[in-house]
């Protein structure tokens, strides 16, 4: 799957092989993407990646995966976070979609 950095407009292939059903755990409170109260399900995949879901009343528009090298300070903000977008995952595919909005 190809994920977008939308701060640096940069992309990446990323091989997603999560489990929703074993989510690590559960926020609700801002972070550094999303500045404003939402709410989150998250799990750290086996590559040390961090996968933020929005759930509840998160009208976010996007999955974020934040990397494993950002979260070891390899690289810095905005790099090493990524946005897999929801519609991905809502709406048929009739062409391959290169095209970021």
């Amino acid at each position: 799957m190809r994920l977008h950095n939308p701060y640096t407009k940069g992309t990446i292939e990323y091989p997603l092989n999560f489990d929703l059903e074993q989510l690590t755990y559960h926020i609700e409170h801002e972070t550094f993407f999303c500045p404003y109260h939402t709410s989150w399900a998250v799990t750290v995949l086996d590559t040390g990646d961090v996968l933020y879901v929005p759930c509840g009343e998160n009208r976010s528009r996007n999955i974020y995966v934040v990397t494993r090298f950002y979260l070891e300070k390899v690289v810095t903000f905005p790099k090493g976070v990524y946005t897999i977008p929801l519609r991905y995952f809502t709406t048929p595919k009739f062409e391959e979609e290169e095209q970021y909005v």
